[in-house]
């Protein structure tokens, strides 16, 4: 489809595709949006003065416009507060308002969304709690539930953002809410479930094969190291072991982010590091939106049987877990801890 400014002239045709909008929103059951006539004529027509109202024109000879929307780059007054969540960043942003389309148009949010992307790397949008197909479209794009903010009249809404400059891979890499369905970040699970797999059924007699095969597995290895098996990770590159590193058997790794093991590391039966969440919100998580949070356990650092080390958890130097804790935030240094969720019990003295 082709993207021009609304002119003056538009302005009625704008209003009817508003108008076919509000009633397609009723036909799905959101009949909470666009009440008692919003937007209208005076919206609109500051859109097109401003020069914010936009039409979409199919590729055809027909040159009616199917779909408007207006797309404002700038600060939005209501999106400067942010409930049960936060924006994915501070940079400057394009906000995306009054999408609608004409019936049996397809494909409206996508090639609105790649217009954006050509003038700014953050998008931002929100829509009506009850706008379920909105909400499937964008997550389908790549946009991100970032929580809940409130138009002028406090009407609360969902709040959308998507970083167009940044691959769904790089957004897991830094720590940001990223898809976890899409294809890039699946891409290495499967040859890592493999070589799980292969390592897990080698003899044990077989040490030699198995530690190279940990090597080449393994984003960094110290010189002596050695882990039991069965042991599973997600990718394997994202797990780096320093010297004389040992974990006992059914060790589990999901190292969709950085986990960072120092020298002197022993590991009980049992054990499993997370780096990867999902969200608290129903629909962002249904979504599958995910986070990776990397796990830094220190020198000298003994964890028990059964234990659970949770997303961006470090855990300080010569520290002792002890066994069935679960340990959901930073552990300092030269202490035992134990419990779940895991806490200081006593400090250990050199």
């Amino acid at each position: 489809m082709k993207v021009r400014k609304a002119t003056a002239a538009d302005l009625d045709t704008v209003l009817r595709l508003i108008e076919n909008g509000r009633k397609k929103m009723k036909a799905s059951g959101n009949l909470h949006q666009w009440t008692d006539g919003h937007p209208g004529r005076e919206c609109i027509e500051n859109d097109i003065r401003r020069g914010n109202s936009y039409l979409l024109l199919p590729e055809t000879d027909d040159p009616a416009p199917v779909a408007t929307f207006a797309f404002i780059l700038g600060k939005e007054p209501t999106y400067a507060h942010i409930e049960q969540g936060d924006w994915l960043n501070t940079e400057p942003y394009g906000v995306v308002h009054r999408v609608a389309s004409a019936d049996g148009t397809r494909g409206v949010v996508a090639e609105i969304t790649r217009f954006c992307a050509r003038h700014t790397d953050n998008i931002r949008i929100d829509t009506h709690a009850d706008n379920l197909p909105m909400q499937k479209a964008l997550s389908r794009l790549g946009y991100i539930l970032c929580g809940v903010i409130h138009l002028d009249d406090g009407a609360p809404r969902l709040a959308y953002q998507l970083i167009t400059s940044m691959t769904e891979r790089e957004k897991q890499a830094a720590g940001l809410p990223y898809l976890a369905c899409d294809p890039e970040v699946l891409a290495d699970l499967k040859p890592c479930e493999e070589e799980c797999f292969q390592l897990n059924r080698l003899s044990p007699l077989l040490t030699e094969e198995r530690t190279k095969r940990l090597r080449r597995l393994l984003g960094k290895t110290g010189s002596n190291f050695k882990i039991i098996a069965p042991f599973f990770c997600d990718y394997g590159y994202n797990i780096e072991v320093g010297e004389d590193f040992f974990a006992n058997t059914n060790m589990v790794i999901l190292d969709e982010a950085k986990v960072t093991f120092g020298d002197n590391v022993y590991i009980a039966p049992n054990c499993s590091f997370y780096t990867a969440g999902h969200p608290l919100n129903v629909v962002q998580r249904n979504a599958d939106i995910g986070y990776a949070l990397p796990i830094r356990i220190g020198n000298n650092v003994w964890i028990g049987g059964n234990v659970v080390v949770l997303p961006g958890v470090t855990i300080g130097d010569n520290t002792t877990i002890g066994a069935g804790s679960v340990v959901t935030h930073d552990i300092p240094g030269n202490v035992v801890a134990a419990g779940n969720p895991c806490r200081v019990i006593r400090e250990i003295k050199p």
